[in-house]
């Protein structure tokens, strides 16, 4: 079934209505200070979405990898935890798989080795991309439908600031582990 840009619009809309809706489960762990004297704790990095049952594999494929980064994350104290930016980005075996910006508010999750996100979430919203370009996005419970083109900048956008912060987060030493 295809959709009409009108109705990936209002579905969009939709989406930015009820993103704000509900409270998102944290992970918890380690505290960063911020610039500004506020603490970035990773306890106030909402996880991804939960996958709705009528969500396909291919809909499901990015939140389920996501989840089981920051589950991974929260488990595993193998994992470096590095400021960067004023935010935090998360390292395995020296591959970025998570940053945050400083307000946490701004979370991106990577595959090892690649240098763009494969999910970047936003308040109540979060975008799956593929090939460095945005294809599905979710609201606060999961939900996908396709990014309509008026959105597509502010996705590009997200993704680029998420990108830059992997770059920082890769060069930053390791001896800059806040856990």
């Amino acid at each position: 079934m295809t959709r009409s840009y009108l109705q990936s619009g209002a579905a969009l809309a939709a989406l930015l209505l009820i993103g704000g809706c509900g409270g998102a489960s944290r992970d918890a762990t380690a505290t960063t200070a911020q610039p500004n004297g506020t603490m970035l704790a990773s306890a106030d990095i909402p996880r991804p979405p939960a996958i709705p049952d009528e969500a396909t594999d291919a809909q499901a494929a990015p939140l389920n990898d996501a989840g089981e980064i920051a589950s991974e994350i929260s488990a595993n104290t193998m994992i470096e935890e590095v400021p960067v930016n004023g935010g935090l980005a998360w390292r395995e075996d020296g591959q970025v798989v998570r940053t945050a910006s400083n307000d946490g508010q701004r979370v991106a999750y990577f595959r090892a080795g690649e240098r763009q996100p494969f999910l970047v979430q936003r308040g109540g919203l979060a975008y799956a991309y593929e090939n460095g370009r945005a294809e599905l996005a979710y609201d606060s419970q999961g939900r996908p439908v396709p990014v309509p083109a008026a959105a597509q900048a502010e996705a590009q956008q997200l993704a680029d600031q998420s990108g830059r912060e992997h770059a920082a987060a890769a060069q930053a030493p390791a001896e800059n582990i806040a856990r």
